[in-house]
């Protein structure tokens, strides 16, 4: 497909190919479940030098890697940094790599502008869980840093997105332009903040970039989508960023009033003036300190956005149409509205930012109290759920707290309850909130004090708890966090034969105190217990080894647990379970191991299972990969997955969540549309490999039809009389013939053939009704048809009389009886022959005659001696071979004559006598 594609433009256009995850699948169908000899495919055709990894690697010596995974290219002076999102092991050696390239083109004065680009994107709103996060957490952050980097550039779905860095100019796309549709309503969907616009369309970019000037512009053009409608270069996005701008001015804020806010009430702004600049985005933020250590509500909002369906699927709606982002409504609790407050003071401020993505400086500080909503919660949280070891400081916020100096806020275990007797009590740190209502403490987790407040933290599971008036009494506590090492798991394969036995490594782990352990928990997608739990114990790396696991789609993951934890936090609901680390895939069984099969039966080729047209069908399966874009692909038989493009194919597919085992009923959209043989399999992860067994499936209309013909309507008295029934395939029709009733099954083409032999009576067949076996359908069929039988006629002749051999005779082509017809062979008057008369019409029969050609005779008589004149004489009237005959003239006796013998027979000769 890709060389196809782009065989018009790829001999003058460089293209820039970037590992996915249908190259990762073409081997083993699943990502990552295959190592680097998944990629063959993608080796053989990208080769990338090692001299010519980068356009001018004399200003990047430091980064040249032996990979086609991930490269750089500078040309001209842009630099395209491009990463690996399949193989997660290779993120840490992606990370060290993209800081080398960064730390010489930030310096480099041949550098003006950085992008970026991998197959699995920053951010989506569609299937959100299915981006990658080293792109979004760890790379995209990095670069982010650098003034030169303009945008990041991600694939994998199918549809146009965009969006920006809150913080920094950078945007971040999904260039959508290929497969199938990617539809509002086909899957999980989230509104996020960072992303403008999401358009479910295919679209290709075309980026400008004038280094003299500085400008950066790009614009988005779509193709349409193959079910909706289809626009070809419709230009639907534009963005740019040019260098040396100025940003916007500070707005000014205004509040209705500033004490006793109503419900209802509104918070509006007036923009600072900006050259050439309209305005893109706006934010609000609203603390209850006027530091803003605590944030209430923090609302981020562009003048667009772009996210979900109106009527039709393929159509976004654009949700911020009639909103003025300017202004900000403050809502009763009643309106369950985003920006709700409860009673209490309130500090707010706000920018705003224009569409070269600049932000103005923050308006000044206003205050307001809100007194009749509801009573402020009290609250406690920290800033993270984990903590390195002896480097993070943790930070815990309150808000809504007592007002007493006295107040305080201290870090527990899950297994101890604060205030009770004893050392094993004692807090690990604790400070005062000063009597602050709204707030923050950070913790430093190293060193040591006196008393209780211990500060070195040992690795395991915390949570921060606020007290007031200097006493125990509770106010509120913190969720659960971790503090220690993070633990690395890593397989030493990725698929394993039944029965091998599963080596697992891991580096890394914490030393734990005696009342938390640690453990490993390997898992069989789809299932919640665990099938094998290791303890860490003290060692921080090791490896373990597991036998006798059961073909599969595996996962294993670390789990941190307080073996005790205190009644208190257990009544408090505070978790003394985390996981950490990451976690690792693997595989057990060679080739397809997903079993799949119906609600109505295993379904095979030669005994498919028979659903109704718009029958609900129910796949179940067991040990798939577990992967959210896994699919299920229904096709007509006949027609291989690659050609779902063809209209005929019966081509429509399902997700179901990444479920490793479950069932799920194929929505009615996605149903056969037509009766038919079908077939149905399990594709992973976006890709058209097969990684289940194919189940086969009969869809008939439950309304069976059926009708009748005959293949003649005249026979004649004697043949076979046969009608043809024509419908519905394996259903069964009664019949009745000349009041006799009967049935038969229509063929798998929906056929059958009913035949009376020797009919000499004239033969009627009346449909009475079809019905489908097993499936309770039956319609009634009052239609019938006719063969009408003839009777057979003789033709009748004179027979010809028998001429002599050379005479010419004719025989006639209408019989006596008024029969015409044709005689063969043509008449021979050499030869006695027996000649076939056939008749024109159906029903008469043919005859034969036979015409005699007779050969001619000499009559042969004695001479009669001469005689005296006056002499009498007879000549005799009967040859001596028996040739009876005439002669002439009269007998004369008064002179010599010669006389003739007629012969009375046809074929004699005459003779004479003198």
């Amino acid at each position: 497909m890709h060389f196809a594609h782009n065989k018009e433009i790829s001999p003058y256009v460089p293209i820039h190919t970037l590992l996915g995850n249908h190259e990762v699948s073409a081997m083993f169908g699943v990502a990552g479940l295959g190592g680097e000899k998944e990629i063959g495919y993608y080796r053989d055709f990208f080769i990338l030098d090692e001299e010519e990894i980068l356009y001018k690697p004399e200003l990047y010596p430091e980064a040249k890697f032996r990979t086609e995974n991930f490269y750089a290219k500078q040309i001209g002076n842009i630099l395209y940094l491009g990463f690996d999102t399949e193989f997660n092991n290779t993120v840490d050696t992606q990370y060290e790599w993209m800081q080398r390239i960064m730390e010489a083109a930030n310096n480099a004065p041949t550098v003006d502008w950085i992008l970026s680009g991998g197959h699995r994107p920053y951010g989506a709103e569609q299937y959100p869980t299915d981006i990658n996060l080293f792109i979004r957490d760890r790379a995209v952050p990095y670069l982010a840093q650098f003034d030169k980097y303009v945008m990041h550039i991600g694939a994998h779905h199918h549809l146009y997105s965009r969006g920006q860095l809150k913080d920094r100019p950078v945007y971040h796309i999904i260039s959508g332009g290929t497969a199938w549709n990617q539809y509002w309503g086909d899957s999980k969907e989230e509104d996020m903040p960072d992303i403008q616009k999401t358009l479910t369309e295919w679209a290709y970019q075309i980026v400008d970039i004038d280094v003299n000037k500085g400008t950066f512009n790009v614009e988005s053009y779509s193709i349409g989508t193959v079910n909706g409608y289809y626009e070809q270069d419709k230009l639907i996005d534009t963005f740019h960023r040019y260098k040396n701008k100025n940003k916007p001015e500070q707005p000014t804020l205004t509040l209705d009033n500033t004490k006793d806010l109503p419900i209802d009430a509104s918070v509006n702004f007036i923009p600072g003036s900006n050259t050439n600049e309209t305005l893109n985005s706006t934010e609000f933020v609203i603390s209850k300190t006027e530091d803003f250590a605590r944030i209430e509500k923090q609302i981020y909002r562009d003048f667009e956005n772009w996210f979900g369906r109106v009527d039709r699927k393929d159509i976004t709606v654009n949700q911020n149409e009639n909103v003025d982002i300017k202004e900000l409504k403050l809502r009763s609790e009643e309106k369950t509205d985003e920006y709700t407050l409860s009673n209490g003071t309130y500090y707010i401020k706000a920018r705003t930012r224009d569409k070269n993505l600049e932000w103005s400086d923050w308006s000044e500080i206003k205050t307001f109290t809100i007194t009749n909503s509801t009573p402020a919660t009290p609250e406690l949280s920290t800033d993270k759920i984990y903590y390195q070891l002896h480097d993070d400081q943790i930070i815990t916020n309150f808000s809504n707290s007592s007002i007493n100096p006295y107040a305080w806020v201290g870090i527990y275990t899950p297994s101890q309850k604060p205030g009770s007797a004893g050392s094993s009590n004692y807090s690990w740190a604790w400070d005062y909130t000063n009597g602050i209502e709204n707030g923050s403490i950070s913790f430093k987790n190293l060193g040591t004090a006196s008393g209780n407040i211990k500060y070195a933290f040992t690795p395991g599971i915390y949570y921060a708890y606020l007290s007031k008036n200097g006493s125990y009494s509770y106010i509120a506590h913190s969720p659960s966090f971790y503090v220690g090492p993070i633990i690395k798991l890593i397989t030493n394969k990725l698929e394993y034969n039944t029965g091998e036995e599963m080596i697992l490594q891991y580096n890394n782990a914490p030393v734990l105190e005696s009342d938390v352990k640690g453990y490993i928990s390997v898992y069989k997608k789809g299932k919640v217990t665990p099938i094998k739990i290791e303890n860490i114990g003290q060692q921080q790396n090791n490896t373990i080894t597991i036998n006798g696991l059961e073909k599969g789609y595996y996962y294993a993951e670390t789990y941190i647990e307080v073996v005790t934890p205190s009644a208190w936090s257990i009544e408090k609901g505070i978790t003394s379970k985390m996981q950490i680390g990451n976690i690792v895939n693997f595989k057990v069984g060679q080739g397809i191991i997903t079993e799949l099969f119906l609600d109505k039966g295993q379904g095979t080729k030669d005994n498919p299972s028979i659903y109704k047209l718009n029958e609900t069908i129910t796949p179940n399966w067991e040990n798939a990969p577990g992967i959210i874009k896994d699919w299920i692909g229904i096709y007509k038989e006949g027609y291989t997955p690659d050609q779902s493009t063809n209209p005929n194919s019966g081509y429509c597919y399902t997700y179901f969540n990444g479920l490793s085992k479950g069932s799920i009923a194929i929505p009615s959209k996605n149903l056969p549309k037509e009766p038919g043989n079908y077939y149905m399999s399990i594709f992973t992860n976006d890709t058209y490999k097969e990684v289940s067994n194919r189940v086969h499936f009969t869809v008939v209309d439950c309304s069976p039809k059926a009708n009748v013909s005959d293949t003649a309507t005249e026979i004649c008295a004697g043949e076979d009389a046969t009608f043809e029934i024509i419908g519905t395939a394996s259903s069964v029709v009664t019949y009745e013939i000349n009041g006799d009733t009967s049935s038969t099954t229509l063929n798998s083409e929906g056929k059958a053939t009913i035949t009376i032999n020797n009919a000499t009576t004239s033969q009627v067949i009346t449909l009475i009704n079809i019905r489908i076996p097993l499936l309770e359908c039956e319609n009634a069929l009052p239609e019938k048809t006719t063969i009408t039988i003839l009777p057979k006629i003789t033709p009748v002749f004179e027979q010809i009389p028998a001429a002599c051999k050379g005479t010419d005779f004719s025989l006639p082509t209408t019989s006596t009886n008024g029969i015409t017809g044709t005689w063969s062979p043509l008449p021979d008057n050499t030869k006695t022959t027996e000649y076939t008369f056939t008749p024109d019409e159906t029903c008469a029969k043919t005859v034969t005659m036979t015409v005699m050609a007779n050969e001619k005779v000499t009559p042969a008589f004695e001479q009669i001696p001469a005689v005296c004149k006056g002499t009498d004489f007879s000549l005799p009237t009967t040859s001596k071979n028996g040739i009876t005959g005439t002669w002439s003239p009269q007998f004369d006796n008064t002179k010599t004559t010669e006389y003739i013998f007629t012969p009375d027979e046809t074929c004699a000769k005459t003779v004479t006598m003198r």
